[in-house]
């Protein structure tokens, strides 16, 4: 089933779950993240899924790990379940991507992993 909300298209399965996101226009990212989330969490509603069961990941389009950081509550607020960390983004090569996920974790206290 694919449903079509305006700038997201929303396709469910009875495995798995997709949204694909165009960009929003710059400074509306907290309203249109929630919006997503609302219509991810009525069409899994209304092909029978428990809307609670879908993870959703953003990174808010954060440029930075600070932006990123600083956009972690708000995230929260407009139904993000798991942040994305966008590093490769961000980088110029595949070690400064990693150097920023070490200072993203180090930042977020979270544990490193080797």
């Amino acid at each position: 089933m694919v449903g079509d909300a305006g700038p997201i298209s929303v396709e469910l399965h009875r495995y798995n779950f997709g949204l694909e996101r165009t960009s929003a226009p710059p400074g509306t990212w907290p309203q249109s993240l929630a919006a997503d989330v609302a219509a991810i969490r009525h069409e899994a509603e209304t092909v029978g899924r428990d809307p609670r069961s879908i993870g959703v990941a953003a990174s808010g389009g954060a440029r930075s790990v600070s932006e990123l950081l600083d956009r972690i509550a708000a995230l929260e607020r407009a139904g993000a379940t798991i942040v994305t960390v966008p590093a490769i983004f961000w980088a110029t090569g595949i070690p400064q991507a990693i150097e920023l996920m070490d200072e993203f974790s180090a930042c977020a206290g979270l544990p490193r992993r080797d």
